[in-house]
């Protein structure tokens, strides 16, 4: 016993040396494995004193096998009764089954006394109540072990487990790694970056990092497909899926969507079939490319990057807006409304628009709204064109006071000319008809018919159409009243001359 109490306080003086050791090792120990490298690590600075650390360890297993009657009866039940009482390691008494250990160890030291050193005991008995301090905290289940304390690595623990991160410029060195099971290659890390922030890294089996989730920074998935609200991702990166019915623009639900994006105020939904914002919808391109959009795995409509618009055709040119269908149309007189390329529809009434027909079930209003004319042209070239003032020039954009400007000829079968007032007033019994002798005169003076303007007056202002048929036709029943007038004198003229025949052909007869 006496031998026993020597030891005893040989040991207590070798744990003050190896407390440190202790300390480092504590919590390390989650599984034999782990506590025997722990062990290792711990008593690197001596390979002797390693090598008696794994027979001391194989001599505890041993030990711990035997039977509680070998220890009661090489010491007696009553010794562990009375000193257990007042030994405390760690936060946990020691039970009998430590206290067997402890006495076992002493067991097998004395029978190796005769080739091992009093030192090299201390040692080995400061490495039996390392073992058995830990083990007060932690219980061996077989293939695993527990403990209800709390766990620290690098710290003194205020939660269940707690890691102090490291200062590796690797950044999953800096917290926990996961390795392969050959243990040559990471897999997965929880860690903490040089600016202090939260990182969890993913490895695929090629040690390339595909998944990386920063509390502040970028972040990114590059392993497949990524599934929100299913575990079966498909035909697209990320696979949004939400068991909810939406109808469309008519009765769309906010709080049915699929996805919701904000900014500021403004919120962007998705759904299955709907997009949809609380504020101004804008869908556009940054860089020189096209918009499209399209239905049946089909492009239907493309924007290219000058803005200009094609429906049907994949390069609209040459026009804001380029329609493309492949239907013949007749023209005016074949319109076909189901093979059109745009219809307007207002109420009850459509317009229709073809590569060459534009028609409508209802009037045709071609028209501007604001203090603008309205041209029609063919050929690259203005044919027609409308004032504001609603002046017509064909040919001309010049229509002076003009309602219809023509530069150049007007043919027409037949042009009817509604006049204010008309010449017939020359037949009336007041009319002054002037006498040829005054005709004459003014011919001679003016070079015109009275009346009737001059050439300069013609090119300068032109003729009022109905204005100078009137004239003319003055002109020309005044010339039917000189007509009249000369006739009946040629009818005296020739009574007379028959009379004179008679008398001269009497006075020869004589």
């Amino acid at each position: 016993m006496q031998r026993f109490k020597t030891a005893v306080q040989c040991l207590k003086k070798a744990v003050q040396r190896s407390k440190k050791a202790v300390q480092c090792s504590k919590t390390a120990v989650q599984c034999s494995e782990i506590t025997v490298q722990r062990f290792k690590t711990t008593v690197q600075r001596s390979k002797m004193a390693v090598q008696r650390y794994k027979t001391a360890v194989q001599y505890f297993k041993r030990t711990m096998q035997r039977s509680k009657k070998v220890v009661q009866c090489t010491y007696g039940q009553q010794w562990f009764d009375q000193d257990r009482k007042s030994a405390r390691f760690g936060r946990e008494r020691l039970t009998n089954d430590h206290w067997w250990l402890l006495a076992c160890c002493y067991d097998q030291f004395l029978k190796f006394n005769n080739h091992l050193n009093m030192k090299k005991i201390i040692l080995t008995l400061g490495l039996a109540l390392t073992v058995m301090t830990v083990l007060a905290q932690w219980t061996d289940n077989g293939g695993y072990i527990t403990t209800n304390d709390k766990v620290g690595i690098g710290l003194n623990p205020s939660a269940q487990f707690q890691i102090r991160a490291g200062t590796s410029a690797t950044s999953y060195f800096n917290g926990a790694a996961i390795y392969n099971n050959a243990g040559n290659a990471i897999r997965s890390s929880l860690s903490v970056t040089s600016d202090d922030n939260g990182r969890i890294n993913l490895y695929n089996n090629s040690t390339s990092l595909k998944v990386l989730i920063n509390s502040y920074g970028d972040s990114y998935l590059n392993g497949g497909s990524l599934g929100i609200g299913t575990n079966s991702p498909n035909d697209g990166l990320v696979h949004i899926y939400r068991n909810a019915t939406t109808g469309g623009i008519g009765s769309v639900n906010t709080a049915n969507a699929g996805l919701r994006i904000q900014d500021n105020g403004s919120s962007l939904y998705i759904d299955g079939n709907t997009l949809y914002t609380s504020g101004n919808m804008v869908l556009g391109t940054l860089n020189n490319t096209t918009f499209s959009v399209g239905t049946n795995d089909t492009e239907r409509l493309r924007i290219d990057s000058n803005g200009n618009v094609g429906f049907g055709t994949s390069s609209p040119s040459n026009s804001l807006v380029h329609i493309y269908r492949d239907a013949t149309i007749g023209g005016i007189e074949t319109p076909n409304t189901s093979n059109s390329g745009l219809r307007i529809q207002d109420n009850g009434h459509n317009l229709y628009i073809d590569g060459n027909s534009l028609f409508t079930t209802g009037n045709m209003f071609l028209s501007t709204i604001n203090n603008t004319f309205f041209s029609i042209g063919t050929n690259n070239s203005e044919r027609i064109r409308i004032n504001a003032n609603g002046n017509v020039g064909i040919g001309t954009i010049t229509t002076g006071t003009h309602r219809l400007a023509v530069e150049g000829s007007i043919g027409a079968r037949e042009i009817k000319v509604e006049a204010n007032g008309w010449s017939d007033f020359v037949f009336e019994n007041d009319y002054d008809l002037p006498t040829l002798e005054e005709v004459e005169q003014h011919i001679d003076e003016n070079g015109h018919l009275p009346e009737i303007p001059s050439e300069a007056e013609v090119a300068e202002n032109g003729i009022n159409l109905g204005e100078m048929d009137a004239k003319l036709l003055q002109k020309i029943e005044e010339l039917t009243l000189y007509l009249i007038e000369q006739n009946k004198e040629l009818k005296t003229a020739q009574t007379e001359i028959l009379e004179l025949k008679k008398e001269v052909s009497a006075l020869k007869n004589e």
